[in-house]
């Protein structure tokens, strides 16, 4: 028996023949594969395409005229890509090494035919029959999964079962692992036709992640294209089909937030209210203390400020849910260990409080209602709704109790709140966002998830794809992509949208915002061409100046830099920040005097900055100034200072020959040198060429210094 490497090698290699129209390698490929298997069918109809083929070579030799060779030659690659597909799942059927084949190896015998189950579907009542009702829709969402190829009687299936949210993530599910154009185009249907907002985000969202799979088939389907181009004309659809793109692409940093919700908004959130505790002993004493004049008053309104801070993270919190990403995924991955989940349908059913696993989790119907209309005003997907549910049979009752007296005794309240958010929690980003949270934790959380093939590790480029090319994205449309892919840190994805764009669609922000992408992407140069344009766009905008001065000196232009500087400092002639860095492209640019008027004038600005006394220390040791270098040095060092001002002041000491105390300084700035003596001959090797030159320091006293420097550190001086 073949194993999953040497099929899946195979299969990759019949795919790269067949997309450069090598089709007797293909088929050469095919039958390494059924080398040995005994799959008669899938040999017969292997045989026949070749033959059509050979029959095809034959007249191409022979110079018969064949108006219909390019429509041949296209059926067969598509033929061949679809036998390529079915062989490859019955091996990997056979095989049956994760999860998802063992699950379709082990239904294979027990799964009842479609019409059985169509005829049951279309007699029961959800509310008469439910937990027969869910047992049968758990069955079809299987027989929809499992198949390994669909025939008519799966289609008659799904068409009758299509109302079934469940039922289409079932056909997406299937779609993941095999193409199936005929599903593809019943998505659509789906998604143009259907009123219920939840079943037509699944559809799209279906649709969306198999197109985005499949992209290299597009241009070989005219019946897909042509779908496509048709859906797309309804605005509408356009719409809601681009928010599914864009809700993938969020959902993909759903690790990024859940890091960034551990590791700083909700410690910083624990350490103000930790704060506020030990700060204020009750509200009462709060507000009495504010009616006195008393010193405490400077503390209260530090105290209104960390708040001030507090509710900034948690508008930071509340924007994240609101623009879809997924804050709860932290929380309740703890608790999808039920039973409930062992069974891969019930991660894509709607919530339904009246679910017959549900009903240990409520003593009356009061409560249930409470439950109810809280998670129905709320942003939780239909999976955490389900733990949330299932945990609450796990609480001892006296915190249950507490639990359902905090929603509040009086449910018209409640059902107040729900009309209230009811607008909110309906819009389709929301259920977007919902949607794809359920899929998210499937293929996250799910206890065999190790089988499963994470279609989250797809890079989702849906700007590059055929699909889209064939919609032709508007500049409003790209920009949506582009704004995401800007605001969430990922500049070379933004970068590449910006850079589609033609000349005329441009405009000041976009070249702003291009030359930022390139900048972090330390693209230096082309960040410069981007912000030039911005400026001739938009001159003496600061931040573009800003941006601007940035990458001249790392560019070393200082002299490009210096007049961006000095446009920013008629904007703001008193802003210290500039002066300072006026002052050092001067001193790249080596006119001291110029640094030393710049910096003087920062001083007379600012008389006991540190940052202007490093300045005027370094501008006065490289002019060999160095009396006046350690004049600012004893300034520097009368407060806290850092390893790179403790070498910077054993510089001058060495400079006036006073050898011990520049050892003496260099040993300090190791002890607060994080990276200890080695982050230390880092620093000072850059600074090695300026002693030499400045400070007439032969290349042997240095070598010599640097030894005994580590000597003394050895001994612990």
């Amino acid at each position: 028996m073949k194993t999953r490497i040497e099929i899946e090698n195979v299969y990759r290699k019949v795919r790269a023949f067949l997309q450069k129209n090598l089709l007797k390698d293909a088929f050469d490929a095919l039958g390494t594969l059924l080398n040995g298997e005994n799959l008669w069918q899938f040999a017969d109809r292997k045989n026949e395409l070749e033959d059509t083929y050979r029959t095809m070579l034959r007249y191409v030799v022979e110079g018969a005229p064949d108006p219909e060779r390019t429509a041949l030659l296209e059926m067969l690659r598509n033929a061949v890509t679809e036998l390529a597909d079915a062989l490859r799942e019955r091996l990997l059927v056979r095989l049956a090494d994760n999860y998802e084949y063992q699950e379709i190896q082990r239904n294979a015998l027990s799964m009842r035919e479609c019409q059985s189950l169509k005829n049951e579907f279309s007699l029961l009542s959800p509310v008469e029959n439910r937990v027969e009702y869910e047992r049968l829709t758990m069955e079809i969402f299987n027989r929809l999964w499992l198949t390994e190829r669909y025939t008519e009687a799966e289609y008659d299936l799904l068409q009758s079962a299509s109302g079934q949210p469940v039922v289409v993530s079932a056909v997406m599910l299937h779609l993941l692992r095999l193409y199936d154009e005929k599903s593809l185009l019943l998505l659509f249907d789906i998604s143009e036709t259907e009123t219920d907002n939840d079943l037509r985000c699944r559809a799209m969202v279906a649709l969306a992640v198999a197109m985005y799979k499949y992209n290299d088939r597009f241009e070989s389907h005219p019946a897909l294209r042509n779908r496509l181009l048709l859906a797309s004309e309804n605005a509408a659809w356009r719409a809601d089909f681009i928010q599914a793109m864009l809700q993938i692409v969020r959902t993909k940093d759903t690790d990024a937030v859940t890091k960034k919700l551990k590791e700083k908004i909700l410690p910083e959130m624990i350490k103000f209210r930790t704060k506020i505790e030990r700060e204020i002993s009750s509200d009462e004493e709060f507000m009495k203390n504010f009616s006195e004049e008393n010193p405490e008053w400077k503390k209260k309104l530090k105290l209104a400020q960390d708040y001030n801070f507090s509710e900034k993270l948690m508008d930071e919190f509340l924007e994240m849910q609101k623009n879809g990403a997924d804050v709860f995924m932290s929380s309740f991955a703890q608790l999808k260990n039920f039973d409930f989940f062992a069974k891969v349908s019930n991660w894509f059913l709607p919530f339904d409080i009246s679910h017959s696993s549900l009903q240990k989790s409520f003593t009356n119907e009061t409560e249930k209602r409470k439950v109810d209309l809280m998670l129905q005003s709320g942003y939780m997907c239909d999976s955490d709704k389900y733990s949330f549910c299932l945990s609450l049979s796990q609480i001892p009752s006296s915190q249950r109790d507490m639990l359902f007296l905090s929603m509040g005794a009086d449910r018209d309240a409640l059902e107040e709140m729900y009309k209230d958010r009811k607008a909110e929690v309906t819009k389709k980003n929301v259920i977007f966002s919902a949607c794809l949270q359920n899929v998210y934790r499937y293929y996250r959380i799910f206890g065999n998830r190790q089988h499963l093939t994470d279609i989250f590790t797809m890079k989702f480029a849906f700007v590059d794809t055929h699909f889209a090319q064939a919609m032709r994205f508007s500049v409003p449309e790209l920009l949506k992509f582009a704004e995401y892919y800007f605001v969430s840190g990922h500049y070379e994805e933004a970068l590449v949208i910006y850079e589609r764009m033609s000349l005329s669609d441009k405009d000041a922000e976009i070249y702003q915002k291009t030359g930022f992408c390139h900048q972090h992407l330390q693209q230096f140069g082309q960040a410069l061409d981007c912000y030039e344009r911005a400026d001739l766009m938009l001159p003496d905008n600061k931040w573009t100046l800003r941006r601007l001065a940035f990458c001249y000196r790392i560019e070393k232009r200082y002299e490009k830099a210096l007049d961006c500087y000095r446009r920013l400092s008629a904007q703001q002639p008193d802003d210290l920040d500039l002066m300072l860095n006026e002052g050092y492209c001067q001193m790249e640019l080596q006119a001291y005097d110029d640094a030393f008027r710049t910096f003087f004038k920062a001083e007379y600005t600012a008389p006991a900055n540190r940052n202007v006394f490093r300045a005027l220390l370094w501008c006065s040791f490289l002019s060999h100034k160095f009396e006046q270098a350690e004049k600012y040095a004893e300034k520097l060092m009368t407060a806290t200072t850092n390893a790179v001002d403790l070498m910077n002041v054993g510089h001058v000491k060495w400079a006036l020959g006073k050898r011990h105390e520049a050892l003496n300084f260099y040993c300090q700035s190791v002890r607060l040198d994080t990276k200890g003596i080695n982050g230390f001959m880092e620093n000072i090797a850059r600074d090695s060429e300026a002693l030499k030159e400045k400070a007439q320091i032969s290349d042997e006293e240095y070598k010599l210094m640097m030894e005994q420097l580590k000597y003394m550190i050895n001994d612990n001086y």
